[in-house]
């Protein structure tokens, strides 16, 4: 007997490290990071196949109905009838064999869920945080009966066609508003922000998070100037990237001419490939001589693991780094203010940065939140790296202008 209790113990404490453990990396250092964790425990989100949760990306509208489903069927109500809805096409926008149909149906034909006039339901858009409280405020009329005594009020919410839904739910603590006072009802709603929500509708217990993270790392990356003794003057992305990809172990044999003659080239679309020559600056200024990141991270796939980071948070970029994958971010020359031009892209006129330089970030500080840097634009002396510490107090801002990143994993 007391046999089968030491092991029904170490069963039990195997199960909790788990559960633990179950969160992605980026989430670990994150403020939602124990929501996240919990609900992933329980199978109702999913973080992403390559690792992360991404919990500072947007939320769409049927990911929210899914989630919605989910915990529905897990904690609140049977739904023995969702069946019937599987085939169904109330939305003319939902296909039946789409995702995330059945929990559209089910949610549309219970009134849960609104689509728009045009008898649409537009899965793929981003769920405002007024929009989520209705949602969320018409599913616990229907399937999860909440109360409250009192009625929370906040100075940006009179004119909210979700009014009611914010104040009573703010008040049985599911939703939440900021310490100004604001609930900011039609700001973006973002993935880890939905995760504390849902937690706190779903009435679970939250699973705290173990980090594994250190909290200073800096990646062993190999030097590459971008000037000598290839000079590719305004090469500054594909170099940064070859230094990202020799320090994960990869393209060992490639030369940095090249990686960069090999690489895909346009005539005035940075989103086709790379404009004009890395080699050649175009003095005129007609031209924005760059490459974007999707279209040069598909590129660099085919030397290793290479993803666009494009859209992620400083955080976001923070936890990439200490996981051990180095970042090129698309930032400004000597980190200058950013200022911008027109240029012609295939025949149309677009405002673009003009200043615009790429670094590899390989190193972070959390206790100065501060970012190493291999900067290949070693302009002062050809002859030596050019590496070094920057304050976030200077990179962030810079790098959240456009948010364009690629990692190498």
């Amino acid at each position: 007997m007391k046999k089968k209790l030491i092991c029904l113990m170490l069963i039990l404490i195997l199960v909790f490290q788990t559960s633990v453990m179950a969160a992605p990396y980026d989430v670990q250092r994150h403020w939602t990071g124990s929501a996240v964790n919990t609900l992933i425990y329980h199978g109702v989100i999913n973080g992403y196949p390559d690792g992360r949760f991404k919990p500072d990306r947007t939320i769409t509208r049927e990911e929210v109905a899914v989630i919605l489903f989910k915990l529905m069927t897990k904690v609140h109500y049977p739904a023995e009838d969702a069946g019937q809805y599987a085939n169904q096409q109330i939305f003319w926008d939902v296909s039946p064999d789409r995702w995330s149909a059945m929990a559209i149906n089910y949610f549309g034909a219970n009134m849960v869920l609104n689509g728009y006039e045009d008898g649409s339901f537009r899965p793929r858009n981003v769920v405002t945080r007024e929009e989520l409280a209705s949602m969320i405020y018409q599913y616990t009329k229907r399937f999860h009966p909440v109360s409250s005594d009192m009625w929370a009020n906040f100075s940006d919410i009179n004119e909210s066609f979700a009014y009611e839904a914010i104040r009573f739910l703010c008040s049985a603590n599911i939703c939440y508003g900021y310490p100004d006072g604001t609930f900011r009802p039609e700001a973006q709603t973002l993935r880890g922000e939905a995760a504390v929500i849902f937690t706190a509708l779903s009435g679970y217990a939250q699973i705290p998070v173990v980090n594994y993270l250190p909290s200073y790392n800096v990646i062993d990356v190999p030097y590459i100037s971008q000037l000598s003794p290839v000079y590719a003057v305004v090469g500054c992305e594909p170099t940064s990237l070859l230094m990202g990809l020799k320090g994960k172990g990869y393209a060992q044999g490639t030369t940095l001419r090249e990686f960069l003659d090999n690489m895909p080239k346009t005539t005035s679309n940075p989103a086709k490939g790379f404009v004009g020559s890395p080699y050649v600056a175009d003095t005129t200024k007609k031209t924005r001589t760059t490459i974007y990141p999707p279209i040069l991270a598909e590129y660099a796939s085919n030397y290793g693991r290479v993803s666009d980071f494009s859209g992620s948070s400083t955080h976001e970029l923070q936890s990439e780094i200490l996981n051990g994958n180095p970042v090129v971010i698309y930032a400004t020359m000597r980190w200058e203010t950013p200022f911008y031009r027109q240029y012609n892209i295939e025949g149309q006129t677009q405002t673009l940065l003009s200043n615009n330089h790429a670094v590899l970030v390989c190193g972070y500080d959390e206790s100065t939140n501060s970012y190493y840097i291999a900067d290949p634009y070693n302009d002062k002396d050809t002859s030596k790296e050019y590496r070094y510490w920057i304050s976030g107090d200077v990179l962030e801002p810079i790098y959240e202008e456009r948010k364009h990143a690629i990692t190498v994993e």
